[in-house]
C-alpha cells in the first residue's frame, strides 16, 4: 500500500521534534514535489512559510532530484527571473537542465553542466 514512510524532524530549544510524517505510495520527484506543495499550502494557511534551512537524507534520488529543483526554483525567484523564465523557452529549457543534472552519474556531471 505505501512504499515509502516520510518524516520531517525540526529542532526546537535543542530538541529533535518528529513534525510529519508522511506515507507515500512511491518514491517519485513528482510524489516529493507534491508533498513539498502540500506543506507550503498548510504552512500558508498558518501564515508560515515551509522554507527548511537543511535537509539531511539518505540517497533517494527522487528526494534529492525534488530538492534540487525547489532550490533552482527559489534562485530563479530570488535573481527576479521568474517572469523571463515563465517566457523564455530557452531560459526555461536551460534551468530544467540544470534541475536534472542530479539524475546523471557523478562522473558526467560536470561536462553536461559545460553543455548547459
Amino acid at each position: 500500500m505505501f512504499d515509502q514512510a516520510f518524516t520531517i524532524h525540526g529542532l526546537r530549544f535543542g530538541c529533535n521534534l518528529s513534525c510529519v510524517y508522511g506515507l507515500l505510495p512511491n518514491r517519485k520527484k513528482s510524489t516529493y514535489q507534491q508533498l513539498f506543495k502540500e506543506l507550503k499550502s498548510i504552512a500558508a494557511l498558518e501564515n508560515k512559510l515551509f522554507l527548511p534551512e537543511r535537509v539531511v537524507s539518505d540517497s533517494e534520488i527522487g528526494l534529492i532530484s525534488a530538492l534540487a529543483a525547489e532550490c533552482i526554483n527559489r534562485r530563479i525567484q530570488s535573481l527576479d527571473l521568474s517572469t523571463t523564465y515563465a517566457e523564455d523557452d530557452e531560459i526555461r529549457s536551460c534551468c530544467r537542465k540544470l534541475m536534472a543534472l542530479c539524475l546523471l552519474p557523478l562522473q558526467e556531471v560536470e561536462s553536461q553542466f559545460y553543455n548547459l
